[in-house]
């Protein structure tokens, strides 16, 4: 066993005058999150077989539109803290853990009070169904979105294996608690509360053992908290950017095709978040690098990246009708927006490097202006383009601003 180690090790220490990167790192970190993302995909996907065959479209179609609208809410949790706590945590300054935690759990009640607004609404308009979900949203939304913070304390000491393990444990823990719900309620609400439920129990209790397990120094940052609500700030307009289409969806076409749009984006997203876990390897080693050492090679790796995504792009578009066909039957319409829309895997790692290494440099002005523009741009183009072409309008608008935000994104990294 120590002679196949030693002999990986070498082999990984010569590709990197090919690769340019610490291709030892990425194989530890990369092999427990892409193991992680592995087992997310696994389940995801088995929850949305369940979903598909088990409940109606309209109440599916509901479903994601909930989460959708719970996630724009979250926004007042500052989800910035997190990306913040990483660098921070990189760098010694391990105590800003707690203090964190209390910030993103006191402005969450912000969010929680929108979402009782909104319940409101919804009762005197007679809607109970979304009434009840938001009273849900209100209840779980702090504590929900809060208690994640404990995974950018250990992705900040890149104890990534820990990291993936305890997701893992609580994805699949999740999973079935959600799948039991499902078998024996079609009830959209009851199985919107086991969702929540579950999440923040299992957070809570990793969150505790984290705490117990590794503790932590006393060290604080004061640039912390105010560049974690800068990129709060940021993140709010990402979040917007992300969810609007299915809230864009249900309200121009209807709650069947949230679920027709939704089952088509699934898959893709999945196969996104394997490009998007660079983003955690490469944020604590970004975090400890001079601008100039970090500009090096940044095109050129996201170039690369970008290339090798091609050829599994390829193979889902050509897997796509049978996968369909196999396991959501009632969702073949999914099936040529999904192979489109697997373009955004190929323009997802050409821009995933340049927007880590902004992060690490805390290039707030480039961050705010790349995001910003971004996320505006993609939400008007929705807007424009969902009432004349639907479901195709909203695939094309996320492309078109996919493809503009990479290219930004790469000038912005290597502009003096």
């Amino acid at each position: 066993m120590k002679e196949i180690r030693k002999k990986t090790y070498h082999f990984l220490r010569s590709t990197e005058k090919y690769t340019k990167t610490d291709n030892v790192y990425l194989a530890k970190g990369g092999f427990w999150l892409t193991f992680g993302q592995f087992i997310s995909t696994a389940t995801g996907f088995g929850l949305a077989v369940a979903f598909a065959n088990l409940l109606s479209p309209a109440m599916y179609g509901t479903y994601q539109f909930m989460l959708a609208a719970a996630a724009i809410l979250s926004i007042s949790t500052l989800a910035g803290l997190n990306t913040a706590m990483v660098r921070s945590v990189a760098r010694g300054a391990e105590g800003i853990l707690i203090p964190a935690f209390k910030t993103k759990l006191r402005w969450g009640t912000l969010g929680s009070v929108a979402s009782i607004a909104i319940a409101i609404y919804y009762w005197v308009q007679g809607n109970f169904v979304l009434a009840a979900s938001f009273l849900i949203v209100a209840v779980f939304l702090p504590l929900f979105y809060s208690l994640g913070i404990s995974g950018a304390l250990l992705s900040g000491k890149q104890l990534f294996k820990i990291n993936a393990q305890y997701n893992i444990a609580g994805q699949i823990l999740s999973a079935v608690i959600v799948f039991i719900a499902l078998y024996f309620t079609n009830n959209g609400v009851i199985i919107l509360l086991t969702y929540f439920a579950s999440w923040t129990i299992i957070r809570a209790a990793i969150f505790r053992l984290t705490l117990k397990k590794y503790k932590t120094n006393d060290n604080d940052d004061s640039d912390m908290r105010s560049y974690g609500k800068h990129l709060s700030v940021i993140g709010a307009m990402g979040n917007i950017g992300d969810y609007a289409d299915k809230l864009l969806i249900f309200h121009y076409l209807g709650a069947v095709e949230v679920a027709v749009y939704g089952l088509a984006i699934a898959p893709v997203m999945q196969l996104k978040g394997l490009v998007k876990h660079l983003n955690t390897l490469a944020l604590p080693k970004l975090s400890q690098r001079n601008k100039e050492d970090t500009q090096n090679g940044i095109i050129s790796k996201s170039l690369r990246l970008s290339l090798v995504s091609l050829p599994f792009i390829a193979v889902y578009i050509f897997a796509a009708p049978y996968i369909y066909e196999v396991f959501f039957p009632a969702y073949l319409a999914s099936v040529p927006y999904s192979q489109v829309f697997a373009l955004v895997l190929a323009l997802t790692a050409l821009g995933t490097m340049p927007t880590t290494a902004l992060e690490a440099q805390m290039e707030v002005k480039k961050k705010y202006i790349l995001t910003s523009s971004s996320k505006i741009l993609k939400i008007l183009l929705m807007v424009i383009l969902i009432i004349p072409y639907g479901i195709w309008g909203i695939v094309g608008a996320i492309i078109i601003t996919n493809i503009i935000t990479s290219i930004l994104s790469l000038w912005f990294v290597k502009m003096k």
